[in-house]
């Protein structure tokens, strides 16, 4: 039996970020806080994100979206495309896994539809979608 090691990277008002040694992935888990994120702070959270990333050798990331996520509009969303993605790719992502709530129908399409646009579709990595961490996690064994 094995146990999965995980270090807290950082702890936010509406996320912790973990790192998975043993599967060599961040696991992001965005938090209730209660409120909305404002765009400018969204945007902060991702840059932050891709600052960290590049401390780490990760082959991915599993986002947890199921206790609150922040509705992308479309603006953003072709934002997201433009200056995320590459960023991605350059950090040698190979997988994206989003645990998407059964609940909140609106916040999960926003997600899928961030990974429909033309820069994400060309991506070097693959991205997936589930409803539960284990079959998240199971996407980066083997």
């Amino acid at each position: 039996m094995h146990t999965e090691t995980k270090e807290v990277v950082t702890s936010e008002k509406f996320w912790d970020i973990l790192y998975n040694s043993e599967l060599g992935v961040f696991e992001v888990y965005w938090k209730d806080a209660h409120e909305d994120i404002e765009e400018d702070l969204f945007k902060q959270y991702l840059f932050n994100f891709l600052k960290i990333s590049k401390e780490y050798q990760a082959k991915g990331f599993i986002t947890d979206t199921r206790a609150y996520h922040y509705v992308m509009p479309p603006e953003l969303q072709a934002w997201h495309d433009a200056f995320i993605i590459p960023r991605y790719i350059e950090l040698g992502f190979e997988k994206i896994v989003f645990i998407l709530s059964q609940d909140n129908f609106i916040a999960s399409l926003s997600v899928e539809q961030t990974f429909e646009e033309e820069k994400a579709q060309a991506q070097d990595f693959t991205v997936h979608f589930t409803d539960n961490l284990e079959e998240a996690l199971a996407h980066f064994v083997g």
